[in-house]
């Protein structure tokens, strides 16, 4: 008898441990934001932007594309008080923050500046677009820019079909890389969207993602880091 009952605990035991529990927990993944700041009128963006954007996040179930632009009610880029309040949400809700444009920095853009720092801070990561200066402006340092008032900041810009920066672009060693985008989207300013969605669907292999890219530039050879590399 004693014999009998080891052996019925003994099957007990295995059977306990081969049989999954009810109600398994769920394997899930943290979604990634991509928050988007853009001084384009909301019919511009929707056309240009937002369409490339959702590409290269194409088959990443996790991730997602907001748009925080503040807007007036006929769809044109606001400064109003609006702005102060979208910039809230995007630094707070945001894993990555895209800012797709870029000018001289000055008194009235410091509040984007100060904005992108508080955020960097919680660990958020900001990308910027070089761009270049409004018609009739000169070129100048991305040290004198907005983008160049937040350390650290993924700074981007566009090649032509030389692999030269566009010209009067804003230019300096703030940059991380410039892309060449599509022969005939060359010219759109589009490079930076390709690698802000680019960098959000590979947002959860790394978690340093601002030392590995400023250390790939480091090590970069040529001119220029190409895109394919950054996410290797």
């Amino acid at each position: 008898m004693k014999s009998f009952l080891i052996v019925v605990f003994c099957l007990s035991q295995v059977c306990a441990a081969q049989t999954p529990p009810a109600n398994p927990a769920p394997k899930t993944s943290a979604s990634v934001i991509l928050g988007v700041f853009d001084r384009s009128t909301k019919a511009d963006y929707d056309a240009r932007v937002a369409p490339i954007l959702q590409s290269e996040i194409q088959g990443c179930s996790d991730c997602t594309v907001k748009n925080y632009s503040s807007y007036d009610a006929h769809g044109n880029f606001t400064t109003d008080a609006s702005e102060a309040h979208q910039l809230e949400l995007l630094a707070q809700e945001s894993n990555i923050i895209f800012i797709n444009f870029n000018e001289r920095a000055n008194a009235t853009n410091k509040v984007i500046s100060e904005a992108l720092k508080t955020a960097q801070a919680a660990g958020k990561l900001v990308v910027f677009a070089a761009s270049q200066p409004s018609p009739g402006e000169n070129s100048a340092p991305l040290s004198a820019t907005l983008a160049g008032q937040v350390p650290g900041a993924l700074i981007i810009g566009e090649l032509g079909e030389r692999d030269r920066l566009l010209g009067a672009s804003f230019f300096g060693p703030e940059m991380l890389t410039a892309i060449r985008p599509p022969k005939d989207q060359i010219g759109k300013g589009i490079a930076p969207s390709i690698f802000a969605g680019r960098l959000t669907k590979a947002y959860h292999k790394r978690t340093d993602w601002q030392k590995y890219l400023a250390e790939k530039k480091i090590a970069n050879r040529r001119i220029w880091l190409e895109l394919n590399d950054c996410f290797r």
